[in-house]
């Protein structure tokens, strides 16, 4: 059996199992990248230092070098400019269910 994380973000089935998804797999690894994203420095209180640069009061167009040092500072993983910029508009939702 592999190794697996718990998914990002964060869900759980019908029975109460938090969904996992296999680490090392394509989908581990964007989340990783997508969990840095969006966390600004600061924002962790056990880890100050993790995530990207605030973006208030940034400069359009925005700098992308801070984000992909902090990508691969915390992830280990490379991405260029075109990658970064399309996880940076990655669609979110929120999924809600009601019973």
């Amino acid at each position: 059996m592999e190794p697996v994380h718990l998914a990002s973000p964060m869900s759980f089935n019908t029975k109460g199992i938090a969904s996992t998804i296999v680490q090392g797999s394509a989908g581990n690894l964007d989340e990783r990248v997508l969990n840095v994203l969006l966390c600004e420095e600061g924002f962790r209180e056990d880890l100050p230092e993790y995530g990207v640069p605030s973006l208030l009061f940034g400069i359009v167009p925005l700098d992308v070098a801070p984000f992909q040092a902090a990508i691969e500072r915390w992830t280990g993983i490379e991405v260029t400019a075109q990658e970064l910029e399309g996880l940076m508009v990655a669609d979110r939702k929120i999924v809600v269910a009601v019973s």
